[in-house]
């Protein structure tokens, strides 16, 4: 009807995507008969919350997420399992320790994994918008924590390929491994949800 706000709305899979427009200086917001709008910028992913579980099994483990929450504070992404949690680690040591007060990792990284020791096996929820899956990942030379940041699996050999002069070893909570040098991939599959310790010759954007 007339006057009626536009709305923009994608279905993928299934699933409606609301989006948000920005629109020329002369165009219309809303329907009008015989009006002319124009949209400089139409986004499906920011004005979007999604959601991720993750299962966290008791003992230690390695973790990331695809989202963006609202609040990335590691409390706050934390707080309705806490007392199901021991300690978060990442890549360089920093700790997320609830038993004594201690959280020097503070927000979380896009893009990077992280350790955790879990008293039981629990499912953590993270809602908020989603990282772009070809986000650039800071890697630095040597051992580091690498998150995943799409929402299907895919092989570890096909993922690494951009930097496989560059990789040295990438391997998962278990130990499974994809090694180049020696044509070797236990590791198969890299998944959401999953962070994965990787070693690499130089510092690189991946």
């Amino acid at each position: 009807t007339i006057g009626e706000t536009l709305n923009w709305v994608a279905v993928v899979d299934g699933t409606f995507i609301n989006g948000g427009a920005i629109y020329q200086p002369w165009g219309y917001d809303y329907f009008a008969c015989n009006g002319l709008s124009g949209i400089t910028t139409l986004d499906f992913v920011s004005s979007t919350i999604f959601s991720q579980d993750i299962n966290l099994t008791s003992g230690w483990g390695i973790w990331s997420t695809y989202i963006d929450p609202e609040n990335s504070d590691i409390t706050d992404v934390f707080n309705d399992i806490v007392d199901d949690l021991i300690i978060v680690k990442d890549e360089t040591g920093l700790v997320y320790w609830p038993q004594f007060g201690l959280n020097t990792i503070g927000n979380l990284t896009s893009g990077k994994g992280y350790q955790s020791k879990m008293i039981n096996d629990v499912t953590l929820t993270i809602e908020g918008g989603l990282i772009p899956f070809d986000a650039g990942l800071n890697i630095s030379e040597g051992w580091s924590i690498l998150g995943y940041l799409h929402q299907d699996c895919y092989n570890a050999e096909y993922m690494m390929a951009p930097i496989y002069n560059e990789l040295e070893i990438l391997k998962n909570e278990t130990g499974l491994v994809y090694w180049p040098t020696f044509n070797l991939n236990s590791l198969g599959d890299m998944c959401p949800g999953k962070g994965y310790q990787i070693k690499t010759n130089s510092n690189l954007i991946f």
